[in-house]
């Protein structure tokens, strides 16, 4: 068994978690969904192209929550939102404009783009919105009373 010597330990928690190489892999994986592929497989090439970008989206939001928050994690609790305030709307004006590119991609440029792309793109939207929406209610709205009474 190989052992750490305290300081070099600590150090290693003091630093934030890497995240430049899950936004790296999860934005090629994201923007592979905007070109056609002729994937190989048993199923039709955009279920894979779709897969690969929900993939994507999961690595570019753990590389969000990491940079963010500094720190590994996968839920952005109450007490980790340092200024809600102006974080909150910011992040649901992101989440509008994903879902305007959703549609746009998925609408009228439907045929320039890949099936999934409007759909992918439309789904990080509504979950960027899921999330402004519940931290709004939570931090700022009417839920703030029953959090501050649960700390």
């Amino acid at each position: 068994m190989v052992t750490v010597p305290q300081s070099v330990s600590s150090a290693r928690n003091d630093e934030p978690p890497a995240w430049r190489s899950l936004l790296a892999i999860g934005v090629l994986l994201l923007v592979q969904t905007f070109f056609t592929i002729d994937w190989p497989g048993p199923w039709q090439p955009t279920f894979t192209t779709g897969a690969l970008g929900l993939l994507g989206i999961a690595l570019i939001y753990l590389a969000w929550f990491r940079r963010t928050f500094s720190r590994k994690g996968i839920i952005p609790t109450t007490n980790l939102w340092s200024n809600p305030s102006s974080s909150i709307p910011a992040t649901g004006i992101c989440g509008i404009v994903f879902i305007f590119f959703g549609w746009l991609f998925g609408g009228p440029f439907s045929a320039h783009f890949p099936a999934p792309a409007g759909m992918v793109l439309f789904l990080i939207g509504m979950l960027t919105i899921l999330v402004a929406v519940y931290a709004a209610l939570v931090l700022l709205g009417p839920l703030k009373d029953l959090v501050d009474e649960e700390e």
